[in-house]
Protein backbone atom coordinates (compact mmCIF):
# COMPACT_ATOMS: atom_id res chain seq x y z
CA UNK A 1 0.00 0.00 0.00
CA UNK A 2 2.96 2.27 -0.01
CA UNK A 3 3.75 2.46 -3.11
CA UNK A 4 -0.16 3.63 -4.31
CA UNK A 5 -0.18 6.06 -7.05
CA UNK A 6 -1.93 9.24 -6.25
CA UNK A 7 -4.93 8.58 -8.85
CA UNK A 8 -5.73 4.75 -8.02
CA UNK A 9 -5.92 5.85 -4.21
CA UNK A 10 -8.31 8.65 -5.58
CA UNK A 11 -10.62 5.89 -7.40
CA UNK A 12 -10.57 3.98 -3.69
CA UNK A 13 -11.86 6.65 -2.11
CA UNK A 14 -14.48 7.09 -4.38
CA UNK A 15 -14.93 3.33 -4.21
CA UNK A 16 -15.43 3.64 -0.67
CA UNK A 17 -17.73 6.58 -0.18
CA UNK A 18 -20.05 5.05 -3.12
CA UNK A 19 -20.27 1.92 -1.30
CA UNK A 20 -20.83 3.67 1.90
CA UNK A 21 -23.65 5.43 0.08
CA UNK A 22 -25.09 2.19 -1.05
CA UNK A 23 -25.16 0.63 2.81
CA UNK A 24 -26.77 4.19 3.91
CA UNK A 25 -29.63 3.90 1.83
CA UNK A 26 -30.31 -0.19 2.71
CA UNK A 27 -30.07 0.15 6.62
CA UNK A 28 -32.17 3.60 6.42
CA UNK A 29 -34.83 2.35 3.68
CA UNK A 30 -34.70 -1.04 6.08
CA UNK A 31 -34.94 0.16 9.02
CA UNK A 32 -36.08 3.41 8.39
CA UNK A 33 -36.02 6.38 10.84
CA UNK A 34 -35.66 5.79 13.99
CA UNK A 35 -38.08 8.04 16.74
CA UNK A 36 -36.83 7.93 20.25
CA UNK A 37 -37.89 9.08 23.57
CA UNK A 38 -37.79 12.76 23.04
CA UNK A 39 -38.52 12.69 19.59
CA UNK A 40 -42.58 12.54 20.16
CA UNK A 41 -42.19 15.03 22.85
CA UNK A 42 -40.12 17.64 20.10
CA UNK A 43 -42.50 16.54 16.98
CA UNK A 44 -45.62 17.18 19.56
CA UNK A 45 -44.25 20.97 19.97
CA UNK A 46 -43.51 21.13 16.47
CA UNK A 47 -47.74 21.11 16.49
CA UNK A 48 -47.59 24.50 19.11
CA UNK A 49 -45.35 25.88 16.49
CA UNK A 50 -48.58 25.88 14.22
CA UNK A 51 -50.80 26.25 16.09
CA UNK A 52 -49.16 29.59 16.82
CA UNK A 53 -48.37 28.60 21.06
CA UNK A 54 -44.96 28.63 21.91
CA UNK A 55 -45.87 27.84 25.48
CA UNK A 56 -43.62 24.88 25.48
CA UNK A 57 -40.41 27.20 25.22
CA UNK A 58 -40.82 27.80 29.08
CA UNK A 59 -43.02 24.88 30.33
CA UNK A 60 -40.86 21.91 31.48
CA UNK A 61 -44.18 20.00 32.20
CA UNK A 62 -43.59 17.46 28.88
CA UNK A 63 -39.84 17.35 29.82
CA UNK A 64 -37.76 17.46 32.19
CA UNK A 65 -35.91 20.44 30.31
CA UNK A 66 -37.22 23.60 28.94
CA UNK A 67 -38.16 23.54 25.44
CA UNK A 68 -35.80 26.14 24.35
CA UNK A 69 -32.64 24.02 24.90
CA UNK A 70 -34.26 21.89 21.91
CA UNK A 71 -35.78 24.54 19.97
CA UNK A 72 -33.10 24.43 17.12
CA UNK A 73 -34.27 21.22 16.62
CA UNK A 74 -37.82 21.74 16.70
CA UNK A 75 -37.63 24.26 14.42
CA UNK A 76 -35.67 21.92 11.85
CA UNK A 77 -38.55 19.15 12.22
CA UNK A 78 -41.04 21.94 11.77
CA UNK A 79 -38.91 22.84 8.24
CA UNK A 80 -38.33 19.72 7.26
CA UNK A 81 -42.11 18.68 7.71
CA UNK A 82 -43.08 21.98 5.13
CA UNK A 83 -40.86 19.93 2.74
CA UNK A 84 -42.35 17.06 3.11
CA UNK A 85 -45.06 16.12 5.51
CA UNK A 86 -45.03 12.24 4.16
CA UNK A 87 -41.10 11.84 4.36
CA UNK A 88 -40.11 14.07 6.44
CA UNK A 89 -37.86 12.16 8.49
CA UNK A 90 -35.92 10.90 5.94
CA UNK A 91 -35.22 14.44 5.13
CA UNK A 92 -34.28 15.05 8.61
CA UNK A 93 -31.74 11.95 8.67
CA UNK A 94 -30.41 12.87 5.54
CA UNK A 95 -29.38 15.99 7.33
CA UNK A 96 -27.88 13.86 9.91
CA UNK A 97 -26.07 12.33 7.10
CA UNK A 98 -24.63 15.65 5.26
CA UNK A 99 -23.16 16.68 9.01
CA UNK A 100 -21.71 12.70 9.68
CA UNK A 101 -19.49 13.52 6.39
CA UNK A 102 -18.96 17.37 7.45
CA UNK A 103 -17.33 15.74 10.71
CA UNK A 104 -15.29 13.67 8.24
CA UNK A 105 -14.60 16.55 6.48
CA UNK A 106 -13.02 18.43 9.30
CA UNK A 107 -10.68 15.81 9.97
CA UNK A 108 -9.16 16.55 6.35
CA UNK A 109 -8.73 20.42 6.61
CA UNK A 110 -7.21 19.76 9.80
CA UNK A 111 -4.75 17.01 9.13
CA UNK A 112 -5.32 14.78 6.04
CA UNK A 113 -4.86 17.92 3.73
CA UNK A 114 -1.82 18.88 5.93
CA UNK A 115 0.25 15.40 6.06
CA UNK A 116 -1.07 13.49 3.18
CA UNK A 117 -0.22 9.89 3.47
CA UNK A 118 -1.94 6.93 2.06
CA UNK A 119 -1.99 4.82 5.09
CA UNK A 120 -2.63 7.79 7.13
CA UNK A 121 -6.25 8.58 5.03
CA UNK A 122 -7.19 4.79 5.41
CA UNK A 123 -6.41 4.51 8.98
CA UNK A 124 -8.86 7.52 9.57
CA UNK A 125 -10.96 6.60 6.73
CA UNK A 126 -11.15 3.03 8.67
CA UNK A 127 -11.87 4.40 12.28
CA UNK A 128 -14.52 7.09 11.18
CA UNK A 129 -16.72 5.14 8.83
CA UNK A 130 -16.44 1.64 11.15
CA UNK A 131 -17.50 3.58 14.37
CA UNK A 132 -21.32 2.00 14.65
CA UNK A 133 -22.02 4.15 17.61
CA UNK A 134 -21.33 7.33 15.10
CA UNK A 135 -23.42 5.72 12.66
CA UNK A 136 -26.18 4.56 14.54
CA UNK A 137 -27.60 7.75 15.57
CA UNK A 138 -27.68 9.46 11.93
CA UNK A 139 -31.08 7.66 11.97
CA UNK A 140 -32.84 8.90 15.34
CA UNK A 141 -34.89 11.95 14.98
CA UNK A 142 -33.05 13.66 18.27
CA UNK A 143 -30.77 16.75 18.47
CA UNK A 144 -27.26 14.96 18.58
CA UNK A 145 -26.06 15.14 15.24
CA UNK A 146 -26.65 19.17 15.40
CA UNK A 147 -24.90 18.98 18.68
CA UNK A 148 -22.79 17.62 17.44
CA UNK A 149 -21.90 19.73 14.83
CA UNK A 150 -21.73 23.02 16.77
CA UNK A 151 -19.87 21.60 19.01
CA UNK A 152 -17.06 19.84 16.29
CA UNK A 153 -17.48 23.25 14.51
CA UNK A 154 -16.04 25.05 17.46
CA UNK A 155 -13.10 22.64 18.11
CA UNK A 156 -11.96 23.16 14.66
CA UNK A 157 -12.10 27.10 15.17
CA UNK A 158 -10.44 27.06 18.34
CA UNK A 159 -7.57 24.59 16.29
CA UNK A 160 -7.86 27.16 13.36
CA UNK A 161 -8.08 30.29 15.13
CA UNK A 162 -4.64 32.57 14.87
CA UNK A 163 -4.22 36.56 14.49
CA UNK A 164 -4.44 36.37 10.82
CA UNK A 165 -7.90 34.79 11.00
CA UNK A 166 -8.94 35.60 14.60
CA UNK A 167 -12.01 37.46 13.17
CA UNK A 168 -13.34 34.63 10.98
CA UNK A 169 -13.13 31.63 13.55
CA UNK A 170 -14.17 33.77 16.87
CA UNK A 171 -16.99 34.70 14.56
CA UNK A 172 -17.70 30.96 14.05
CA UNK A 173 -17.14 30.02 17.58
CA UNK A 174 -19.48 32.73 18.91
CA UNK A 175 -22.06 31.01 16.59
CA UNK A 176 -21.15 28.09 17.47
CA UNK A 177 -22.16 28.58 21.62
CA UNK A 178 -24.68 30.65 20.85
CA UNK A 179 -26.45 27.87 18.46
CA UNK A 180 -25.55 24.69 20.38
CA UNK A 181 -27.55 26.51 23.83
CA UNK A 182 -30.89 25.53 21.42
CA UNK A 183 -30.21 21.76 20.77
CA UNK A 184 -28.71 20.51 24.06
CA UNK A 185 -28.74 21.76 27.86
CA UNK A 186 -25.44 20.36 28.06
CA UNK A 187 -24.22 22.86 26.18
CA UNK A 188 -22.54 24.62 29.58
CA UNK A 189 -19.73 21.85 28.65
CA UNK A 190 -18.60 25.04 26.22
CA UNK A 191 -18.00 27.43 29.28
CA UNK A 192 -16.31 24.84 31.45
CA UNK A 193 -13.75 24.41 28.08
CA UNK A 194 -13.60 28.49 27.66
CA UNK A 195 -13.11 28.76 30.88
CA UNK A 196 -10.25 26.30 30.75
CA UNK A 197 -8.68 28.22 27.69
CA UNK A 198 -8.83 31.29 29.41
CA UNK A 199 -7.00 29.58 32.54
CA UNK A 200 -4.28 28.34 29.83
CA UNK A 201 -4.33 31.90 28.58
CA UNK A 202 -3.67 33.60 31.64
CA UNK A 203 -1.12 30.79 32.29
CA UNK A 204 0.61 32.14 29.17
CA UNK A 205 1.16 35.68 29.85
CA UNK A 206 2.12 35.26 33.69
CA UNK A 207 4.43 32.22 31.79
CA UNK A 208 3.39 30.01 34.54
CA UNK A 209 2.79 26.89 31.61
CA UNK A 210 4.36 24.43 33.88
CA UNK A 211 1.69 25.16 36.70
CA UNK A 212 -1.14 24.87 34.41
CA UNK A 213 -2.62 21.20 35.01
CA UNK A 214 -2.52 21.47 38.38
CA UNK A 215 -4.45 24.83 38.09
CA UNK A 216 -6.75 22.93 35.87
CA UNK A 217 -6.88 19.98 38.54
CA UNK A 218 -7.38 22.27 41.45
CA UNK A 219 -10.40 24.69 39.20
CA UNK A 220 -12.03 21.43 38.55
CA UNK A 221 -11.95 20.34 42.22
CA UNK A 222 -13.08 22.74 43.44
CA UNK A 223 -15.99 23.30 41.01
CA UNK A 224 -16.61 19.30 41.38
CA UNK A 225 -16.98 19.80 45.07
CA UNK A 226 -19.36 23.05 45.12
CA UNK A 227 -21.39 21.00 42.68
CA UNK A 228 -21.81 17.96 44.55
CA UNK A 229 -22.40 20.00 47.61
CA UNK A 230 -25.02 21.99 45.89
CA UNK A 231 -26.90 19.04 44.40
CA UNK A 232 -26.74 17.79 48.11
CA UNK A 233 -28.53 20.54 49.30
CA UNK A 234 -25.63 21.37 51.95
CA UNK A 235 -24.87 24.54 50.79
CA UNK A 236 -27.41 27.37 48.61
CA UNK A 237 -29.85 25.09 49.80
CA UNK A 238 -33.04 26.54 47.54
CA UNK A 239 -31.55 28.88 45.53
CA UNK A 240 -30.76 26.39 42.82
CA UNK A 241 -33.65 24.02 43.84
CA UNK A 242 -34.75 22.51 40.05
CA UNK A 243 -36.17 19.10 38.46
CA UNK A 244 -32.32 18.42 37.27
CA UNK A 245 -30.81 19.02 40.25
CA UNK A 246 -33.23 16.47 42.19
CA UNK A 247 -32.73 14.21 39.27
CA UNK A 248 -29.42 14.25 39.47
CA UNK A 249 -29.71 13.55 43.11
CA UNK A 250 -31.77 10.63 42.87
CA UNK A 251 -29.74 9.00 40.60
CA UNK A 252 -26.54 9.59 43.10
CA UNK A 253 -29.02 7.87 45.98
CA UNK A 254 -29.47 5.07 43.74
CA UNK A 255 -25.55 4.50 43.06
CA UNK A 256 -25.90 4.97 38.62
CA UNK A 257 -23.17 4.89 36.64
CA UNK A 258 -24.75 4.40 33.57
CA UNK A 259 -28.44 5.34 33.49
CA UNK A 260 -30.21 2.13 33.47
CA UNK A 261 -27.83 -0.20 33.13
CA UNK A 262 -28.11 -1.69 36.24
CA UNK A 263 -24.99 -4.17 36.44
CA UNK A 264 -22.98 -0.76 36.46
CA UNK A 265 -24.77 0.31 39.84
CA UNK A 266 -23.15 1.32 43.32
CA UNK A 267 -24.65 0.13 46.33
CA UNK A 268 -24.82 3.45 48.61
CA UNK A 269 -25.21 3.26 51.98
CA UNK A 270 -24.31 6.87 53.07
CA UNK A 271 -24.13 9.72 50.33
CA UNK A 272 -21.48 11.76 50.97
CA UNK A 273 -19.01 13.47 49.50
CA UNK A 274 -16.39 10.20 49.32
CA UNK A 275 -19.62 7.89 48.02
CA UNK A 276 -19.62 10.61 45.41
CA UNK A 277 -16.03 11.25 45.02
CA UNK A 278 -16.49 7.32 44.04
CA UNK A 279 -19.00 7.39 41.95
CA UNK A 280 -17.50 10.44 39.57
CA UNK A 281 -14.56 7.91 39.14
CA UNK A 282 -16.02 5.03 38.52
CA UNK A 283 -18.29 7.03 36.09
CA UNK A 284 -15.33 8.89 34.34
CA UNK A 285 -13.94 5.14 33.23
CA UNK A 286 -17.61 4.05 31.94
CA UNK A 287 -17.74 7.08 29.68
CA UNK A 288 -15.06 5.89 27.72
CA UNK A 289 -15.69 2.06 27.63
CA UNK A 290 -17.75 0.31 24.68
CA UNK A 291 -18.12 -3.00 25.75
CA UNK A 292 -21.66 -3.36 27.48
CA UNK A 293 -23.16 -6.74 28.77
CA UNK A 294 -26.68 -5.67 27.55
CA UNK A 295 -24.71 -4.75 23.74
CA UNK A 296 -25.83 -7.52 21.28
CA UNK A 297 -22.77 -9.26 20.33
CA UNK A 298 -22.53 -7.87 17.00
CA UNK A 299 -22.50 -4.48 18.48
CA UNK A 300 -19.69 -5.33 20.87
CA UNK A 301 -17.84 -6.68 17.98
CA UNK A 302 -18.12 -3.75 15.71
CA UNK A 303 -17.30 -1.76 18.58
CA UNK A 304 -13.82 -3.68 19.68
CA UNK A 305 -12.96 -3.15 15.98
CA UNK A 306 -13.45 0.27 15.76
CA UNK A 307 -13.01 1.23 19.22
CA UNK A 308 -9.32 -0.69 19.90
CA UNK A 309 -7.33 0.84 17.32
CA UNK A 310 -8.66 4.33 17.60
CA UNK A 311 -7.79 3.79 21.54
CA UNK A 312 -4.63 2.36 21.09
CA UNK A 313 -3.18 5.12 18.95
CA UNK A 314 -5.01 7.92 20.93
CA UNK A 315 -2.65 7.04 23.76
CA UNK A 316 0.14 6.37 21.37
CA UNK A 317 -0.41 9.93 20.46
CA UNK A 318 -0.61 10.86 23.93
CA UNK A 319 2.56 9.32 24.78
CA UNK A 320 4.60 11.02 22.30
CA UNK A 321 3.31 14.18 22.42
CA UNK A 322 6.52 15.86 22.99
CA UNK A 323 7.21 15.04 19.84
CA UNK A 324 4.98 16.88 17.76
CA UNK A 325 5.28 20.10 15.83
CA UNK A 326 3.31 22.98 17.20
CA UNK A 327 0.48 22.56 14.95
CA UNK A 328 -0.19 19.02 15.75
CA UNK A 329 0.38 19.91 19.41
CA UNK A 330 -2.01 22.50 19.03
CA UNK A 331 -4.84 19.74 18.04
CA UNK A 332 -4.07 17.35 20.74
CA UNK A 333 -3.98 19.81 23.14
CA UNK A 334 -7.56 21.54 22.34
CA UNK A 335 -8.97 18.07 21.74
CA UNK A 336 -7.92 16.98 24.85
CA UNK A 337 -9.72 19.67 26.71
CA UNK A 338 -13.24 18.64 24.83
CA UNK A 339 -12.96 14.95 25.69
CA UNK A 340 -12.26 15.18 29.08
CA UNK A 341 -14.44 18.39 29.98
CA UNK A 342 -17.28 16.16 28.22
CA UNK A 343 -16.28 13.09 30.62
CA UNK A 344 -15.78 15.17 33.58
CA UNK A 345 -19.10 16.69 32.94
CA UNK A 346 -21.28 13.89 32.27
CA UNK A 347 -19.34 12.10 35.64
CA UNK A 348 -20.66 14.90 37.77
CA UNK A 349 -24.40 13.97 36.49
CA UNK A 350 -24.82 10.96 34.52
CA UNK A 351 -24.25 8.72 31.66
CA UNK A 352 -27.11 7.60 29.77
CA UNK A 353 -27.42 3.54 28.89
CA UNK A 354 -27.02 3.71 24.92
CA UNK A 355 -23.29 6.01 25.55
CA UNK A 356 -24.79 8.73 23.03
CA UNK A 357 -23.79 11.16 25.14
CA UNK A 358 -20.59 10.34 23.81
CA UNK A 359 -20.78 11.19 20.57
CA UNK A 360 -19.89 15.34 20.26
CA UNK A 361 -15.86 13.59 21.72
CA UNK A 362 -15.63 11.47 18.48
CA UNK A 363 -14.46 14.19 16.55
CA UNK A 364 -11.44 14.95 18.90
CA UNK A 365 -10.80 11.20 19.86
CA UNK A 366 -10.24 10.83 16.47
CA UNK A 367 -7.82 13.66 16.06
CA UNK A 368 -5.82 12.36 18.53
CA UNK A 369 -5.92 8.67 17.25
CA UNK A 370 -5.13 9.83 13.63
CA UNK A 371 -2.08 11.85 14.86
CA UNK A 372 -1.03 8.91 16.74
CA UNK A 373 -1.29 6.42 13.95
CA UNK A 374 0.83 9.23 11.79
CA UNK A 375 3.62 9.48 14.72
CA UNK A 376 3.61 5.47 14.62
CA UNK A 377 4.36 5.50 10.98
CA UNK A 378 6.97 8.03 10.95
CA UNK A 379 8.57 6.73 14.01
CA UNK A 380 9.09 3.37 13.20
CA UNK A 381 8.62 3.16 9.51
CA UNK A 382 9.77 6.89 8.41
CA UNK A 383 6.81 7.19 6.19
CA UNK A 384 5.97 10.92 4.61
Amino acid sequence: MIFINKNTHKKTFWILFALLGIIFITITLKIGPIMGGDSFTYVAWVEYIKNNDFSFINNNDSHSNRGYFYLLTVYIIYFTQIISTQYWQYVFIFLNFIIFLFIYFLIYQLILKKLNNHFLNFFSFFIFFINYEQFLWIRYILTDYFFYFFISLSLFSLIKINKKKYLKYSLLIFISIALSIFTRPTFVVLILIFCLKFLKYLCNILKINNYFIFLTFLSLSIFGILFMNIVLGNIFNGYFDNSSLKLIAKFYSQGLIVHQRFHTYIEVVDLNILTLLKLFIVKFIYFFIFWDQLFSFKHNILNSIAFIPTYIFLIYGLIKYKYFNFYEKNIIFNSMIYILCFAYFHSLTHIEYDWRFRLPVYLPIFLISILGFYKYLNWNYKLK
